[in-house]
Formats: C-alpha cells, structure tokens, sequence
C-alpha cells in the first residue's frame, strides 16, 4: 500500500531538486555514452592491429641461436602445433650515414630473402624496390630512420659487421610490426634517428656474419597460439635444438 503523504513529499523533493537531479542524470549519460565510444575505439584498434598482423604474418615465437645448420630444424615442421618457419640471421650493427660519417649510429640487421615472398615477420616496401641478388650490397632501411637522417634510394651507408664495414646500397624503405616500437637498450622512448633496424639480404648477411649455411634465429607460426599450447611448443622446438645454444 502507498503512503500517499510520503510519496507526495518525495516528488515534491524531487521536483525541488530538478536541476540538481537532471545535472546527475546528464552526468551519468555523458558517461555511458564515453565507455561506448571508448569500447568502440578500442575493438577498431584491436581489430586493426590484429589485421595488421596477420597481414604481415608477425610470428608467434621467436628462438635465438648462436648457429645451427640449416638443416637442424628439418625435423621440426612436424611437430604438429607447428604450421611454418623461417630461419634468419639478425646482428647488431653499426652504421654511418651522409653527413655523420664520423658518428657511429647503433641499429639491429635482420635478413630477408631473394627473391622477395611472404614471409614471417614480412615487411611493407614503402618506398624503392627488392633487393637484386641474394649477394647484393644493398639495404632496405626502416622508414622512419630514412626521413630522420634524410637518406633517399640510391644513397649509400657503411654498415660495420662483426669483421668488416660494407658499403651498402639503399634500395628501399620498410615498415615492420616487429619493429613498430623501436627501442635502443636503455632507452625509454624510440629515437629512429639514433637506433634503427635495416634490412640484408639473407645470403649476403650470412656470409658477412660467418654464418654461411647456418643461422641464427628462428620465427614460427602455429596453429594454436593460446600460452599453453605455445609454451609446450617451445619447449619441444628448444629440445630439438639444444645442441645449438
């Protein structure tokens, strides 16, 4: 049963209130309208990014070797969660550039293969072409580098291996979603116009790094990327190649 006294007292209130209770009502749709707004932004991030990946093939593991045979991982593409692999050699470099021949820049190499195909961890050719041979002297460097330092398609750099200074050709410019963050060690923001990732091509960066028929780094895609089934994965693939480091 209502009590009509109290209910008339309460919308008397209420009314006396309107202001303050339509304030509270606007606050509370201004919220509910940003958490769907945000939730919006966040699944088309989300989605982009996971496009962005998938596109470009970005591994589910990566294992670093000191050197193994290329024929060390034959046995691995039958491990059943495994789906495909790619073996690379990846060194850290340093570079000197048009107009700081005198500064030492730091920056990682990773090799690509020629002829150019889909690969793991592919690359977005921006500007320029595919390396010419698989024994090139030339470097496809990272985009964001390029226009820091100002180096165009047919500059040329001198990049220091572990036992000689090379003098590369830039054939192009990439971006990567390896490389999207790009982070010197040490450091807590990215500064592309002092550490940078540039890519070789396989053949050529195998031997320059003494690494001729061998490798030293090794990307997967599986089938089942959930943690668990990856950590029992790995731990199979690392078993295998124990002997390697």
């Amino acid at each position: 049963m209502v009590n009509k006294p109290l209910a008339a007292k309460l919308f008397r209130d209420l009314w006396m209130r309107r202001g303050t209770l339509l304030a509270l009502i606007l606050v509370i749709a201004v919220g509910i309208a940003n958490y769907i707004g945000m939730a919006a932004v966040y699944r088309d991030l989300d989605s982009a990014r996971t496009n962005y990946y998938n596109k470009y093939n970005l591994a589910d593991f990566t294992i670093d070797i000191k050197r193994a045979s290329e024929a060390a991982v034959n046995t691995i593409p039958y491990i059943p969660n495994v789906l495909h692999l790619r073996k690379r050699i990846r060194t850290d470099v340093m570079m000197r550039v048009p107009g700081a021949e005198n500064r030492l820049i730091p920056g990682i190499a990773v090799s690509l293969p020629v002829p150019r195909r889909d690969i793991i961890n592919n690359v977005k050719l921006i500007n320029g072409a595919w390396f010419t041979d698989p024994y090139a002297k030339e470097v496809i460097l990272d985009e964001q580098f390029a226009k820091a330092r100002d180096l165009n398609i047919g500059d040329r750099v001198k990049v220091r291996l572990p036992n000689k200074e090379y003098e590369m050709l830039v054939v192009g410019t990439a971006i990567s979603p390896e490389f999207a963050v790009l982070l010197a060690p040490g450091s807590m923001i990215p500064d592309p116009a002092h550490f940078t990732a540039i890519y070789m091509p396989y053949k050529f960066l195998q031997e320059a790094t003494n690494l001729a028929g061998s490798f030293n780094q090794l990307l997967g895609l599986t089938r089942d990327s959930s943690t668990t089934a990856l950590k029992n994965t790995m731990t199979l693939i690392s078993d295998k190649l124990d002997n390697y480091g």
